[in-house]
């Protein structure tokens, strides 16, 4: 998406009118806009086109709440020093990211990783890779993380190979013992034991999830910068 109207927005305007700049833009431009319809097929085009424009304002009134106190001033900033070569498009890019969020929490937690990235808590690489993980795993699978992290438990049955792929955690395979029988504890036989870390990426991206979700997060497992 190239319209000149969101790249205007991007650079001049306060973040909730680029909201309405892309929402206008996304339904008056979009995909459907171009298509040959008559008859009954309009009415079912305009339920697609309002189901989708809904939507997308969900999400991206989750993405706004996730910004939270980011003030104009700071996102202009924040553009005017981004290095062209880094990220030509960068607003488009962010919009496409919402757009493309399956829920408003995860466009909430975006809003929050660009907020913490405006203000320099994260770098430009950190933002990439978190972005990437709220995309591709399943939400409830980051509520998990981000609850339970604690425990090493939490990362048995697959949650623990599933943020090893994106390298939030890292996995251990050692060969030692344990008791064949309970009531025999000298009897032991071997056994393949699997082991979970977080990373530095997966502790940087836990602060973010925690930063997102401060008020669900037990107090003595908060982890803040």
């Amino acid at each position: 998406m190239k319209d000149s109207k969101i790249i205007k927005a991007g650079k001049e305007l306060p973040l909730n009118d680029v909201v309405e700049a892309f929402i206008d833009t996304f339904v008056t431009s979009g995909a459907l806009s171009a298509l040959p319809i008559t008859g009954t097929a309009v009415g079912l085009v305009k339920a697609y086109r309002g189901f989708k424009t809904q939507k997308l304002k969900q999400k991206l009134r989750g993405f706004i709440e996730g910004t939270g106190d980011l003030k104009q001033e700071e996102v202009a900033k924040f553009i005017a020093a981004t290095d062209p070569e880094d990220d030509p498009l960068l607003v488009e890019h962010l919009l496409e990211l919402i757009e493309q969020a399956e829920s408003e929490q995860k466009a909430k937690i975006i809003g929050v990783i660009f907020r913490r990235l405006v203000r320099e808590k994260i770098s430009r690489d950190q933002f990439a890779d978190q972005v990437r993980c709220v995309s591709k795993i399943y939400i409830l699978d980051l509520f998990h993380f981000m609850h339970g992290y604690h425990n090493p438990y939490i990362f048995e049955d697959g949650l623990g190979d599933i943020l090893v792929g994106y390298r939030i955690c890292k996995r251990t395979v050692s060969l030692t013992t344990k008791s064949k029988i309970f009531l025999s504890p000298q009897e032991t036989e071997p056994y393949i034991k699997v082991s979970y870390e977080i990373t530095g990426i997966g502790n940087a991206f836990l602060k973010s999830l925690h930063d997102a979700y401060s008020d669900k997060i037990d107090g003595k497992h908060l982890l803040t910068d």
